[in-house]
């Protein structure tokens, strides 16, 4: 093995996988909002997407700007949270 290659236990290949789905979907963070997230619970999630984030290679601040974006929403599908939608403004 090479010193740049690491092993990737089962949990983190699952959630790269699933990261790069979500990546490809295009799914939107619209509405994603942490604060009223039990703060064990979004550390932990929050640690085990970080830990999965290093083995994927992106090449540009684009692409990693969408990994980040999809890691947020892993984070808000692992900790079964509902996006919130903002009602519209009636015009005057």
């Amino acid at each position: 093995m090479e010193a740049n290659e690491v092993e990737v236990d089962q949990d983190h290949r699952q959630i790269i996988q699933k990261l790069k789905e979500i990546m490809k979907e295009g799914k939107p963070t619209e509405g994603i909002m942490f604060k009223k997230v039990d703060k064990k619970m979004l550390r932990n999630a929050a640690e085990k997407v970080n830990l999965a984030i290093k083995f994927i290679d992106t090449s540009n601040i684009t692409q990693t700007n969408d990994l980040i974006r999809a890691a947020s929403v892993w984070v808000t599908e692992e900790l079964g949270l509902k996006r919130i939608t903002w009602r519209e403004k009636n015009e005057p």
